[in-house]
């Protein structure tokens, strides 16, 4: 008799709950997803299942319930077989690989939520000089690793770029419509980030990324509220 699926409580929107839905896919874990909406419309009995309200949350068959995106990924990960291990054995490369979704969280995600959220656009290159300081922080870590990649450990995808894609995958598209910023940019106009353009690429190519996350156009829609009263930039 087949196991019952895990309870998945999550939002497509966030890149924190997208975080847990990519590793469920690499590894093959079926979900029972139950959609969670954010803000003030966030239902009251979430909160019995998680009494912090945030997203990803899921429920096992033993009724236990496990939070955050980081320890929901890592369940997944060593819960369902070493086929296909999304951290690296060798216990250097796992420092590395906990010390780039370190970097990565201490750098990035304030100044990139910061400047969607932002409504006074004088202030709006202090946000892009920490986010572009970020981001070729990133792009030195996966120089730093050799080879040609196209992953953090080579071919070899783990959580260490799994913790990282969907917040660089979504704020691409917000960031341009909101704010007129190119996130990443071209060989042209950012140079310096070549490494981190072919990472993400090659990661928003696998199908653990295309099946589970929204369209630009959704995601655009979806953080009107982040977005605020300045709207959209014109062009």
């Amino acid at each position: 008799m087949a196991s019952a699926a895990i309870k998945f409580y999550g939002n497509k929107i966030c890149p924190f709950a997208h975080r847990a839905l990519i590793t469920a896919a690499e590894k093959n874990v079926p979900l029972d997803y139950h959609h969670v909406p954010l803000g003030s419309e966030k239902p009251e009995w979430y909160f019995t299942v998680n009494p912090r309200g945030t997203v990803p949350a899921i429920t096992l068959p033993s009724g236990k319930t496990l939070l955050e995106s980081m320890f929901v990924a890592q369940y997944f990960d060593e819960a369902h077989g070493e086929r296909n291990a999304l951290m690296p054995s060798d216990p250097e490369a796992a420092y590395d690989a906990r010390f780039f979704i370190d970097e990565f969280g201490s750098r990035l995600i304030r100044p990139l939520y910061g400047l969607l959220k932002n409504q006074e656009a004088d202030k709006d290159a202090e946000f892009i000089k920490d986010i572009e300081a970020g981001l070729a922080r990133l792009n030195e870590l996966l120089e730093a690793q050799g080879g040609s990649g196209p992953f953090l450990f080579g071919e070899q995808y783990t959580l260490a770029d799994i913790a990282v894609v969907p917040f660089l995958h979504r704020f691409r598209f917000t960031l341009k419509h909101y704010r007129d910023y190119d996130l990443l940019g071209n060989d042209e106009t950012k140079p310096g980030l070549k490494r981190l353009r072919a990472w993400l690429a090659a990661a928003e190519a696998r199908p653990s990324l295309t099946s589970t996350t929204l369209a630009p156009e959704e995601f655009v829609s979806g953080y009107t509220g982040y977005a605020g009263d300045r709207g959209a930039s014109s062009k």
